[in-house]
């Protein structure tokens, strides 16, 4: 999304795509990959931080029809984690799912859809072969690869993202001519930009991105409705559980002030901590060696060289997200 108008020669979708079945088999082989890596090192029993939460939210959906927190007294509405996942879950309850592993292969189908979305997005702004390697090197991440035994929204978030960023980036076709997305790709990447946001509340700087290309490119109408499909849901939930802020990682309520205080705080862990522990980390699996913080700081530095360089140019959601 994104564009300053097209040439008088636009090159066609046909020929744009012209190299699609190699594409696919690439793409595939990166899907198989990673599946099969993420396979050999699942562990039988997830890590179960906050499984129990997620499927009890699930089984009072199941259940109840109701997202409350049935383990307290009174059942209160859960304002806490969103409630795409968790709907997901009981859809799967009610077919009849019952064991961890039923549940840890939705977030390994979830990782797969992620590591296929993340090679359709680069594909859309680099080569083919370039779009293989990186989302290659995505794939077989152990961070990615410890995800599925985990039953957690973050894959499911994040295959909405990178399907999202997919339909939502104009294609490149090998010059600097791009073709932009149709209308119903542009449509179908706004909503899932909302099921991001209502699976993860992480997503809220992805949908911030999207409306501010909306507006930059003056789609007033698609801005509109994606402004309505977003904020509709969170006013009515807002207005039937209040308006103070409730921060998930702690036991109180509070109120604006806090909430600036834990932005400040994820600011310092992303700009300093994950800089130097947690992006190498997940590449590689090793934490806290001074190696591998060297590893993550070159990797924050080209990262912001290649947004600046992007950002020079007329930029889309991916720059504004960055």
């Amino acid at each position: 999304m994104s564009g300053t108008g097209r040439s008088k020669r636009t090159p066609s979708r046909s020929a744009a795509h012209a190299r699609w079945p190699a594409a696919a088999v690439l793409g595939a082989a990166v899907v198989a990959v990673h599946v099969a890596m993420a396979v050999v090192s699942m562990s039988p029993r997830p890590d179960t931080h906050d499984a129990h939460i997620y499927l009890a939210l699930a089984n009072s959906l199941a259940q109840q029809g109701a997202y409350v927190e049935t383990w307290h007294p009174g059942s209160p509405p859960h304002v806490k984690y969103p409630p795409v996942y968790p709907a997901v879950l009981a859809i799967m309850i009610l077919a009849g799912a019952k064991t961890w592993g039923a549940f840890q292969a939705l977030s390994l189908f979830c990782t797969g859809l992620a590591t296929g979305f993340c090679f359709l997005w680069l594909r859309r702004r680099t080569g083919v072969w370039t779009a293989a390697a990186l989302s290659l090197l995505f794939g077989i991440a152990p961070a990615l690869l410890d995800a599925p035994r985990r039953i957690m929204s973050d894959p499911m978030s994040l295959a909405l993202m990178l399907a999202s960023l997919w339909l939502l980036t104009p294609l490149r076709t090998g010059s600097e001519r791009r073709l932009e997305p149709r209308t119903r790709h542009l449509a179908a990447g706004l909503i899932l930009v909302a099921a991001t946001c209502f699976t993860r509340s992480a997503g809220l700087p992805l949908a911030a991105a999207a409306a501010l290309c909306l507006a930059q490119d003056r789609r007033w109408r698609m801005l509109a409705g994606f402004g309505a499909l977003f904020a509709l849901p969170v006013v009515l939930s807002r207005f039937r559980l209040g308006w103070s802020y409730v921060n998930g990682f702690r036991e109180y309520t509070g109120g604006p002030m806090d909430l600036v205080w834990r932005v400040g705080d994820n600011i310092w862990r992303y700009a300093v901590g994950y800089a130097v522990e947690y992006v190498p980390g997940s590449l590689t699996g090793v934490y806290g060696a001074l190696p591998a913080g060297l590893v993550g700081l070159a990797l924050v530095g080209l990262a912001l060289g290649g947004w600046l360089a992007s950002m020079r140019r007329r930029p889309g959601v991916a720059e504004y997200f960055f």
